[in-house]
């Protein structure tokens, strides 16, 4: 049905259609094109201004200059934008004998710039860098305000700004107004608030030293502050790791039917795959109840303390603390349908504060993946442990000693990791976690980030051990009728705080992909995972979680072709073939859908190489 201009507009608001909605969507499409040509138009000048560098400093000095750059912001800027922030330093901040780049260029090149051009750069002239956080968002508005003086700017998010997009996150950048609104220039990073706090208590700490003004301090110390925002509040033990261990024992099965008949009568044990060929089970501990506003039933987890198989005789048990390894040892033991056969210790290092948990989730596999993470990182169970190393008190006994300003950044900073998790594990976020209820409890104020805002209600409750049992059991067969024994409510994972070395995962891929295959095959995957390791070693990559959709791209494209200027065409097919099957393994085990965006930036790389000129290979 078409609607006429002078027909009553359909939102309800008894005006014309002209003079209402009609109106407010051609002012919008105005806007968007005037923004496209001042993004188009600042693309141009910005070439000027970065031939205009080149032009003033030798090649030595330049080398100098970056060399200055990177050891005043400590060589925490990351590789693939060590070059954009040198430059935005050069035009911007640094005073060579021409003074600042940018007003020098303003004055020599006057005569030949345009009057929309002169207008720009006299603009930019007078920009300071800004430390703004995110404190509102209104569908694709999002409310920034400033962390040192308070000011308020409202930008709209682009595509490119939606992919960088987390609660309560951040940036130091310079900031232009464009149509009653708000937009950064140049190059930036966004970073959690616990970054944001590192740089405002640095610069409030410079300004009483050196009794400069905060916009003074802002331009002359540009790359310091850089470095504590992209570093952030470090830890004694925030760079140390320590080593996770991974029990393994064996034993010889004497009597089958005697130990299933022990097994299925164990109360802490969880029977997952119970067939013929293979039998599974869990060793687990209590079961907890998720409920959510957000969704319609509920979600059942445990932690699995030890997993065990029996397969071709053989029980197999793993467990990562010796705890739980000796009270199944122990239990065993006594049997006499096993006999005891070997065991073992493999271990790895993780980061100091991370932490290995497996966990089981029963839950209808028709409602979204994401309230699976929620119902595992239960962040209420959160308020009663020690804030930090160094703080021991809890998030509830600083809200008693009234130390509000602590907890609203461990708020703050928990619902932005948690959200950046999320959208790393399943490429978007559509319901966010829930902080509202927490905030609640504590008396502060809500977050404006949560999905359904202040009448979101969560729910984590202990399922009381005399109703374990059936509710559980009850759950698992009414889904196995429909779907079949693979496809039930268990869902084995990795809960969002685990982390596991990608070292570690290349290395068992490949031993996965060349157990009993050929030289040549065996050679293919070596090669192939050899470069893609060495890439995320130079880029400083780590876990599966860090490789954002930006950092494939920067890892893929800048990275690769840095490292690897020629690769001949089979190498660059095994690599591509290689690395694309790493990312569906990933994938399976993490249950992301990485591969979707990948695989596109997979067959730019073929092309790429395919390309070269044939002396180049």
């Amino acid at each position: 049905m078409t609607i006429k201009r002078n027909d009553p507009c359909a939102c309800g608001s008894g005006k014309k259609y002209k003079k209402c909605c009609m109106n407010k969507e051609t002012v919008k499409v105005v806007a968007e094109q005037q923004r496209e040509h001042y993004i188009a138009k600042r693309k141009q000048v910005i070439e000027k201004l970065r031939m205009y560098v080149k032009e003033t400093f030798t090649v030595k000095e330049r080398f100098m200059l970056e060399k200055e750059f990177d050891e005043r912001s400590n060589h925490a800027v990351p590789k693939e934008l060590k070059a954009s922030f040198t430059e935005l330093w050069l035009l911007f901040f640094n005073k060579s004998s021409k003074g600042r780049l940018i007003t020098a260029f303003l004055e020599e090149r006057k005569d030949f710039l345009t009057a929309e051009e002169y207008e720009m750069i006299q603009k930019w002239s007078t920009l300071t860098p800004r430390l703004v956080q995110a404190i509102d968002r209104k569908e694709s508005k999002v409310t920034f305000k400033d962390r040192l003086n308070d000011d308020v700017y409202t930008m709209t998010l682009t595509d490119e700004g939606e992919r960088s997009f987390a609660p309560w996150y951040g940036t130091f950048s310079l900031i232009e107004d464009l149509n009653q609104e708000s937009i950064f220039y140049g190059v930036r990073m966004f970073e959690g608030p616990l970054n944001l706090e590192e740089a405002a208590t640095y610069v409030k700490e410079r300004t009483k030293q050196t009794k400069e003004t905060v916009d003074t301090l802002l331009v002359n110390e540009f790359p310091e502050i850089l470095s504590a925002f992209i570093k952030g509040q470090q830890s004694e033990d925030s760079n140390k790791m320590k080593i996770v261990k991974q029990f393994k024992t064996q034993w010889k099965v004497e009597n089958e039917t005697e130990l299933i008949t022990y097994l299925e009568k164990q109360p802490s044990i969880y029977l997952e795959n119970w067939s013929e060929k293979e039998k599974m089970a869990s060793f687990i501990l209590d079961w907890y109840r998720y409920t959510d506003s957000e969704m319609s039933g509920d979600v059942l987890t445990t932690e699995v303390k030890s997993t065990l198989k029996i397969q071709d005789n053989i029980v197999e048990v793993e467990a990562f603390d010796s705890d739980s390894m000796n009270e199944v040892k122990n239990s065993l033991s006594g049997l006499t349908s096993v006999s005891f056969m070997n065991e073992g210790t493999k271990e790895w290092e993780i980061p100091y504060h991370a932490e290995m948990k497996n966990m089981l989730v029963q839950m209808n596999p028709e409602l979204p993946k994401h309230f699976s993470l929620f119902a595992q990182n239960n962040i209420e169970a959160q308020l009663d442990k020690p804030y930090s190393t160094e703080e021991k008190r809890t998030i509830k006994e600083l809200v008693r000693a009234d130390e509000i300003e602590k907890v609203e950044g461990w708020l703050r900073q928990s619902e932005y990791n948690v959200y950046v998790a999320q959208k790393n594990k399943l490429g978007q976020v559509e319901v966010t976690a829930d902080y509202n209820t927490l905030r609640e409890e504590l008396n502060l104020p809500m977050s404006p980030f949560v999905t359904g805002g202040s009448k979101r209600v969560t729910k984590h409750e202990r399922i009381p051990t005399d109703l374990e049992q059936s509710e559980v059991t009850d759950g698992a067969e009414a889904k196995n009728e429909d779907k079949g024994l693979n496809e039930t409510l268990e869902e084995k994972t990795i809960a969002p705080k685990t982390v596991v070395d990608l070292d570690l995962e290349l290395e068992t891929f490949k031993e996965e992909k060349t157990n009993g295959k050929s030289d040549a095959t065996i050679r293919k995957y070596s090669n192939s995972v050899e470069i893609f390791a060495g890439l995320l070693n130079a880029m400083d990559v780590k876990t599966w979680s860090e490789l954002t959709e930006e950092k494939w791209e920067a890892l893929l494209y800048s990275q690769l072709k840095e490292t690897y200027s020629t690769m001949s065409k089979t190498q660059s097919k095994d690599f591509v073939s290689v690395l694309r099957a790493f990312v569906k393994w990933q994938d399976k085990k993490e249950g992301t859908s990485v591969i979707e965006w990948v695989t596109p930036l997979l067959k730019e790389v073929e092309s790429m190489y395919v390309k070269q000129p044939a002396a180049a290979r």
